[in-house]
């Protein structure tokens, strides 16, 4: 089973970038999943959204921006936008296989004028899409490229849909036992639950997309997924790290934040602190839910403040309040740059 960093390393850090699918290599990815948008002159580039807004320094859609007016915003300060030539280029160095999501119809035919152009130079390449007429249609066109069906809902026929393309691409939930047959030529998707890694191995699909490769390479390789790195590498998706505050008065030292989980449903049975006094403890067990917020306040009372939450889905996590502070303020150093 392949490993695809979903967007990158979409959880640890800015998606659909070349510094993420970098760091995807490092974390045991073999592949990448990027998103393709096309600009007003024509050039694909990477986005996931049809704006740029959530992702970059700018404002406005890409179709009604030309390259060299998107080459003038960062992603969060850092990044310029990367175009499909560039990254393909990138991706052929370091000897990873992609997956190109094509966002747009209007995306179709640029993306193939850019991989004819690649040559000699092109690295291995699913292109997928939600647009599964305009996959049929240009799978009949270019033949020599793989191509996948991308669909979150419960298809009719597997076997007719394989006819013709070389992968289905369903939502995690729906591969059941009747996938089975065609194992190796599925590819979940996102798959982040360290319980459904495991079934996918087991089952031996061809790969899986997930934003956290690392545990994905520890349970293909039969390990013990350390959930807790995870979770304070992608911490922006557990605590809304805009609102971490802290006050020191009275001999006191208190740390308050909102968790907003923008992860997975995960339920907290239990919780615990270490250095730390918890001033707010929600009736537990609690359930968040994608997109649930809820307020933490906290005493620090030691060198190593930290709270243990054991939850299902992730298993057992450390939250270690001295990182969480020192993202925090790295996000506001970042934010005053731009």
């Amino acid at each position: 089973m392949k490993i695809i960093g979903h967007r990158g390393s979409m959880l640890y850090g800015y998606e659909n970038t070349l510094k993420a699918f970098k760091q995807a290599k490092e974390l045991g990815a073999e592949w990448v999943e990027i998103d393709i948008e096309i600009t007003k002159d024509g050039v694909p580039v990477l986005m996931h959204d049809e704006t740029i807004d959530r992702t970059t320094t700018g404002t406005g859609k890409v179709v009604d921006m030309t390259f060299k007016q998107l080459r003038r915003y960062t992603v969060d300060g850092e990044e310029k936008i990367p175009s499909l030539e560039e990254v393909l280029d990138f991706l052929y160095e370091e000897g990873m296989g992609v997956d190109i999501e094509v966002k747009s119809e209007m995306a179709f035919a640029p993306v193939f004028d850019v991989l004819k152009k690649m040559g000699d130079r092109l690295p291995e390449v699913i292109i997928s899409s939600f647009w599964n007429n305009y996959i049929r249609e240009a799978k009949k066109k270019y033949p020599e490229y793989q191509m996948g069906y991308l669909y979150n809902s419960r298809p009719a026929d597997l076997e007719s849909m394989l006819k013709e393309v070389d992968f289905l691409m369903p939502f995690y939930t729906y591969v059941d036992e009747e996938y089975e047959k065609y194992a190796d030529r599925i590819i979940p998707w996102p798959v982040d639950d360290p319980r459904a890694i495991a079934r996918f191995v087991k089952m031996g699909v061809f790969a899986i997309i997930t934003d956290i490769p690392d545990v994905a390479a520890d349970v293909r390789a039969g390990n013990i997924p350390d959930m807790s790195k995870a979770i304070m590498r992608a911490i922006h998706l557990i605590i809304d790290l805009s609102s971490v505050k802290r006050k020191e008065k009275d001999g006191k030292d208190t740390v308050s934040f909102y968790m907003h989980n923008r992860l997975i449903p995960f339920l907290i049975r239990s919780a615990c602190g270490q250095d730390v006094v918890v001033k707010t403890k929600p009736k537990l067990p609690t359930k968040l839910r994608y997109g649930d917020r809820m307020k933490v306040s906290l005493e620090i009372v030691g060198p190593n403040p930290a709270i243990y939450l054991d939850t299902t889905s992730l298993g057992l996590i450390k939250l270690d309040v001295n990182e969480i502070l020192k993202r925090a303020e790295e996000r506001k150093k970042r934010r005053k740059k731009v």
